[in-house]
């Protein structure tokens, strides 16, 4: 006696395939996805402008920052300009105020 065939089991769609969306040919959506789902969110909740601050949150220690400092002072990459430019001055802070020109 045969077995009855069983039924063809079907290929999920490509948007619900996880085995699908996980490899490296669907990397390209990946990307797209990150793109696509903030901007869907901005849009939705009517953000119209961002601001991305790009950086590491990692500091050097205050030793090594005056290190470098000094290093980078030896060497006239920290120097600062002798004459200011006609119209301009250095932003100064006065006693009790905020900063001031």
């Amino acid at each position: 006696m045969d077995k009855p065939p069983k039924p063809a089991r079907r290929q999920p769609k490509a948007y619900q395939d996880t085995r699908f969306l996980e490899s490296k040919d669907a990397r390209a959506l990946r990307i797209l996805a990150e793109y696509l789902e903030p901007l869907y969110r901005f849009q939705r909740n009517n953000v119209r402008d961002t601001i991305v601050f790009m950086g590491s949150a990692r500091l050097r220690s205050e030793e090594a920052a005056k290190s470098a400092l000094a290093e980078a002072e030896r060497a006239g990459q920290g120097a600062r300009p002798r004459r200011w430019p006609s119209g301009s001055r250095p932003i100064t802070k006065r006693r009790g105020s905020s900063l001031s020109a």
